[in-house]
């Protein structure tokens, strides 16, 4: 802080609290989230990196951008370099678990009627992401739109955050009546490089373990 700021911090005690950075209650201590990960063979089920848990802080030197988890996590055609595995990155299921909540991430190469679909798109832009979702519940598929630098841009770290808390999302669309949650009804695709990348979310119950009595009566 400057002389002019600490100078009010001491005098207006509502500029006090607000720059009191040992308040429990600033939004700046929860800017990390902690989750699972893992990382399987869809060929062989065999687990190339099991479960570990992982740290990101968003925005800092540990996260990535949208762009870049796309590029280095997704649309990778490199082998896999864990011991004993031979197959593409994209052969593997990619998953994410945080509170009571799954992400799984795969890749399969796009057809030639998506490619063609995505003509008008990539004829402005051949190495452009194309993205847009299924609802699991009505059956309904929004439209698809060439994501924005802007998006591309996003922090990673934020984004795994959205999907496992915001719970009043909806398609924002005219054209579709789904009332379905994006990030947790629906399957979330992106198209790149004729490869699409899939991203699904499941629930996942939690179970408590009950101790018996210490005393067992018969």
């Amino acid at each position: 802080l400057d002389d002019e700021a600490k100078s009010n911090k001491k005098k207006d005690p509502k500029t006090r609290d607000a720059l009191d950075f040992s308040s429990p209650h600033l939004p700046f201590k929860y800017q990390s989230l902690v989750y699972l990960h893992s990382l399987c063979c869809r060929e062989t089920g065999k687990q190339c990196i099991p479960f570990e848990l992982q740290l990101v802080n968003f925005y800092s030197d540990n996260d990535l951008t949208m762009e870049q988890f796309l590029q280095f996590f997704c649309f990778d055609t490199r082998n896999c370099r864990e011991e004993g595995c031979d197959r593409r990155i994209m052969a593997h299921e990619r998953t994410i678990i945080h509170g009571n909540g799954r992400m799984n991430i795969a890749v399969e190469i796009a057809s030639f009627d998506l490619v063609q679909r995505f003509r008008p798109f990539l004829n402005d832009d051949p190495k452009c992401y194309i993205i847009w979702s299924h609802c699991q519940i009505c059956k309904q598929t929004m439209p698809c739109h060439r994501m924005t630098q802007a998006s591309l841009n996003y922090s990673f770290g934020k984004w795994i955050e959205q999907t496992f808390y915001f719970l009043y999302d909806q398609p924002i669309s005219p054209p579709n009546t789904c009332t379905h949650s994006v990030l947790r009804q629906h399957v979330r695709y992106v198209y790149h490089n004729h490869l699409v990348a899939t991203f699904s979310y499941a629930h996942l119950p939690l179970y408590r373990m009950l101790l018996p009595k210490i005393r067992l009566d018969f």
